[in-house]
């Protein structure tokens, strides 16, 4: 998988725009569910080659950890990916 950037950041201080103050935001217990997700996506485009290709990245929202991509399609795999391995837990949690 080409992944160009990650960072895990379990806490991390957020600014709040126009007050500029800022907060640490810890994992809330969402992050050890295995029936729930959520992420943050942010699509670019660059050029490349002459060509405009998109960028994307995921960051989880309960943990900050961030993901970079190459590709919308590879960010999408990568979240695939997740849902199988959280589906594959909880199926193993239950028997």
């Amino acid at each position: 998988m080409a992944v160009f950037r990650e960072r895990n950041l379990s806490r991390r201080s957020v600014t709040n725009g126009a007050c500029g103050i800022e907060r640490k935001v810890k994992a809330s217990s969402f992050a050890r569910r295995n029936d729930y997700a959520s992420y943050l996506l942010r699509v670019w485009q660059v050029e490349s080659d002459g060509k405009r290709i998109w960028r994307a990245s995921l960051e989880n929202v309960h943990t900050g950890e961030r993901r970079g991509f190459a590709s919308l399609e590879l960010a999408f795999t990568f979240l695939r990916e997740q849902m199988h391995k959280q589906t594959d837990c909880a199926v193993s949690d239950e028997t």
